[in-house]
C-alpha cells in the first residue's frame, strides 16, 4: 500500500474538513458552492483512499460502485458498518449538491453536512489506524 500517498490525501482532506466546518451554515449561494466543492473534493479524497486500500489487498473483491468501496472496508474491517453507511449518506448529500441544491430543504442539507463532516473525520481517523498511525497528527483528528 502507498502509504506516503495515504499521508498525502488524509492531510488534504483534513483541509477539507476544515473549510467544510468554517462554511457549513453559510446561507450566501457563493459559499454554499464552494461548500458543493470542498464536499465533492472530501468524498472524492475518500473514494481514492478506499480504492488504494482495496487494490492493495489483492483478494479483495473489486467494487462496481461508489458506495460499494465502503462496503468492501467494512468487511475488511477498515470502517465501521455505520461508518459506511455515513460515508454512503456522504454520497447522497454531494448528489443533492450537484443536482438539486437550491431546491433541497435547508435544514437537511445543514444536517447532512454536519454529518458528512463527522463521517470524514471518522474515516480518516479509521484509515489512520488501518495505516498503522500515518496522519495522525493531520487536521482530520481536531
Amino acid at each position: 500500500m502507498n502509504v506516503d500517498l495515504i499521508g498525502k490525501k488524509l492531510e488534504t482532506l483534513g483541509r477539507c474538513i476544515s473549510r467544510l466546518e468554517q462554511r457549513k451554515g453559510a446561507m450566501d449561494p457563493e459559499l454554499q458552492d464552494v461548500i458543493a466543492l470542498d464536499l465533492e473534493q472530501g468524498l472524492q479524497i475518500c473514494l481514492d483512499m478506499a480504492s488504494t486500500i482495496i487494490l492493495s489487498d489483492h483478494s479483495a473483491p473489486s467494487p462496481t460502485s461508489m458506495p460499494e468501496r465502503f462496503d468492501i472496508l467494512t468487511m475488511k474491517k477498515v470502517l465501521s458498518p455505520e461508518l459506511a453507511e455515513g460515508m454512503k449518506r456522504s454520497i447522497e448529500l454531494r448528489n443533492i449538491f450537484l443536482n438539486s441544491c437550491r431546491s433541497a430543504d435547508r435544514g437537511t442539507v445543514v444536517s447532512m453536512l454536519a454529518s458528512s463532516i463527522r463521517s470524514f473525520r471518522e474515516f480518516a481517523e479509521s484509515v489512520s489506524r488501518h495505516t498503522g498511525g500515518i496522519g495522525a497528527s493531520s487536521p482530520c483528528q481536531g
